[in-house]
């Protein structure tokens, strides 16, 4: 497997694509196009879907395109037709160029946990995160609004726009496994609370819902994460716009990334311990227990009533004190391991100091949980002055809308008495309009009857000069008529003694053709019969010949053979004859 092929595996990899490359062959520009679309998110427009060959080299050059405007540097040594051919150089070079990108903008699962724990611990600031490879220093203008929020040691924020982040409280100073001992123990309490139940010291409804509530969302807390989604809002400046570059668009995507998961980890934490410490608030007004009280603390073994499952339970998994259970656990423990050997009362007494020094500790909780509980308060008092001032707003805004309402009802009054005067204006003017329209018809109806008077008597006279025109012209029709009728009678007379003449023409032309075919058939059966007796003539003559020619050919056979017997005589030897 070559390097080409290595990398590009390790580069669908990380982009979660289910493609994996066996052979440089399978390197083609639309796998390059898939990696380009999955790792910036957008589809490229100007690509060609087509399976025709002329696609490839299209796809290849607008790849290239959009790849040297990402980098801002010029891609000239790569060829889109040696990424087409798929020539070793160009194959190397994209995949090295696309390895730098995914390093760049994604992260593997490892990196993102180290990042998630160096912004819970360090200063630095969340918007400068970006690499030299990003091609845009921290420091521009516009993406040092970014940076407005910045984490400090103890996980609260700090910055200009810190109005999101009010209500989150700081982490509390407990030990590593405070919160699991919590969690462990609370079963005790509520063994504790059971029996309190049982002598009437707490409203039994009250109590079961209450503590199951806790009990349930304790445990789930600890063994199944929280499903809430993460309520994020990107800030106006990393919104992606139609009009950035796609180098532009990944390096706000990057950076809404780091915003999402470091407000998302801080929230989540500093929620599971305000939750927490609101839940554990109602139990421990039960608590207030010193030293004395828990050793000498006992209780009356009674068989509960029909609520309380645990009726039917042997003797000794009944309902004990928190120390005295954790005591007896370990007592017997040790019995069952070591039967023959007697518990220590320092060992006791270790485990009731352990004891004690927990539930002091858990006083100091809730001291810290009462100086939370004031911060809240002043939260919603500071929270309080903001919703008068927001209603002081409201107030003078109403009153400006109101006066504003009133300013434009007298306006409008005022508008529509000026329209209802100029709308009886302009009836009047459309009146005057209308009486000079008519009278102004009135005198054009009287001169167009006295146009209409002389038109009819100018057109009788027209009438009449056109009649005798007309007759005069039909008279002179009638004498052309009879002068053209005679010529046609000459004409036809003349027309019929020429056709007579034609006629007779034709006859003896017929008869002198008869005359000439006659006198050629003869001239014909004379040639004929010469030929005939030519070609008699000349069949004589060749039998004559032909005759003359086998005569002599069999005289000069004959001398020849005469001429071999006398040669063969005197050579004494055969000679074949001549056939």
């Amino acid at each position: 497997m070559s390097d080409t092929v290595h990398k590009v595996n390790k580069i669908l990899r990380k982009l979660s694509l289910p493609i994996q490359i066996k052979v440089d062959d399978d390197v083609v520009t639309s796998l390059w196009i898939a990696i380009f679309e999955s790792l910036f998110k957008f589809r490229l427009d100007k690509i060609n879907r087509t399976l025709h060959g002329q696609s490839s080299l299209h796809n290849a050059k607008t790849l290239l395109t959009e790849l040297s405007t990402v980098l801002n540097c010029d891609l000239n040594h790569i060829k889109p037709e040696d990424i087409v051919e798929g020539k070793d150089d160009a194959q190397y070079f994209l995949a090295e160029i696309f390895e730098d990108l995914v390093n760049l903008m994604l992260k593997d699962s490892d990196e993102s946990e180290e990042v998630e724990i160096d912004y819970f611990q360090s200063n630095s600031s969340i918007a400068t995160n970006l690499t030299k490879e990003d091609d845009v220093s921290s420091s521009t203008p516009e993406f040092d609004e970014v940076s407005y929020l910045n984490f400090n040691n103890d996980g609260s924020y700090s910055g200009e726009n810190v109005q999101s982040f009010d209500m989150e409280t700081p982490k509390p100073n407990t030990r590593k496994n405070s919160f699991e001992r919590e969690i462990s123990n609370f079963v005790n309490l509520k063994n504790d609370f059971l029996k309190k139940k049982k002598k009437k010291d707490l409203d039994s409804k009250k109590f079961k819902k209450k503590n199951s509530e806790n009990l349930k969302t304790i445990l789930t807390k600890i063994n199944k994460p929280s499903t809430k989604e993460n309520s994020f809002t990107t800030p106006p400046l990393l919104k992606v716009q139609p009009t950035d570059t796609p180098h532009m668009k990944a390096l706000k995507l990057k950076r809404v990334k780091l915003l999402k998961e470091n407000s998302y980890a801080e929230k989540k934490l500093n929620n599971l311990n305000v939750k927490f410490k609101e839940e554990m608030q109602e139990t421990e007004h039960f608590l207030k227990f010193n030293k004395d009280e828990i050793k000498n603390f006992k209780f009356e073994e009674e068989d509960f009533g029909e609520e309380d499952e645990s009726s039917d339970c042997k003797e000794e998994d009944k309902i004990k004190s928190i120390p005295e259970d954790n005591i007896e656990l370990f007592q017997k423990n040790i019995k069952k391991v070591l039967p023959y050997v007697q518990i220590d009362k320092y060992i006791t007494n270790k485990t009731l100091d352990e004891q004690i020094k927990y539930w002091k500790k858990r006083l100091d909780d809730r001291l810290w949980s009462r100086s939370v509980k004031i911060h809240k308060e002043d939260i919603e008092s500071s929270l309080n002055l903001k919703k008068i001032e927001l209603l002081k707003k409201e107030i003078d805004v109403s009153t400006r809308l109101t006066q504003q309402k009133n300013n434009k009802e007298i306006k409008r009054k005022a508008l529509n008495s000026l329209k209802e005067k100029d709308r009886i204006l302009k009836k009047n003017i459309n009146r005057v309009n209308v009486v000079e329209k008519e009278k102004i018809n009135l005198q054009k109806k009287l001169k167009l009857k006295k146009e209409k008077v002389l038109l009819d008597s100018h057109k009788a006279f027209l009438k009449n000069q056109r009649d005798i025109i007309i007759e005069e012209k039909k008279l002179q029709k009638e004498a052309q008529e009879a002068s053209m009728h005679a010529l046609n009678l000459e004409l036809i007379s003349k027309e019929n003694y020429f056709k007579n003449e034609i006629q007779m023409l034709k006859e003896e032309l017929n008869d002198s053709k008869k005359r000439e075919s006659i006198e050629e058939r003869e001239k014909f059966l004379a040639v004929r019969r010469l030929k005939r007796d030519k070609k008699g003539f000349n069949k004589n003559e060749i039998r004559r010949v032909k005759k003359k020619l086998e005569n002599d050919f069999e005289v000069d056979n004959h001398f020849l053979e005469v001429d071999l017997d006398r040669i063969k005589q005197d050579l004494n030897f055969n000679v074949k004859k001549k056939i």
